[in-house]
């Protein structure tokens, strides 16, 4: 299984996997997903192109469709956090990103 994988399972049933759904549980499971993933050196191309470039990806995605200037060297949670003002867009955003993010790459 590849992070893809993982996070189109994850969408459909989120709280069979991290509980109470929120940003930080989903990106904690994901990053702990793909350390897994790493370090028994089952990373796929998905998986490291996700781990390399997802969080810049949000970054530019974000100041281009929001006209905003976020700080960088930040993460994911923190560029979704800055624009979505309530934890059900700020889970929905990121599905919707993965989507965009996922099409791009496959």
């Amino acid at each position: 299984m590849n992070v893809f994988e993982l996070i189109c399972l994850i969408e459909h049933r989120p709280g069979m996997f991290v509980g109470k759904p929120s940003l930080e549980s989903l990106h904690l499971f994901i990053s702990g997903f793909l350390f897994n993933n790493l370090i028994n050196d089952n990373a796929d191309e998905l998986d490291l192109k996700f781990k390399k470039y997802f969080h810049d990806w949000v970054k530019k995605y974000i100041e281009s469709t929001h006209k905003v200037s976020l700080e960088p060297n930040r993460n994911y949670v923190d560029y979704i956090n800055y624009v979505f003002p309530n934890n059900e867009q700020r889970i929905q955003a990121f599905f919707s990103l993965c989507r965009i993010f996922f099409n791009d790459e496959i």
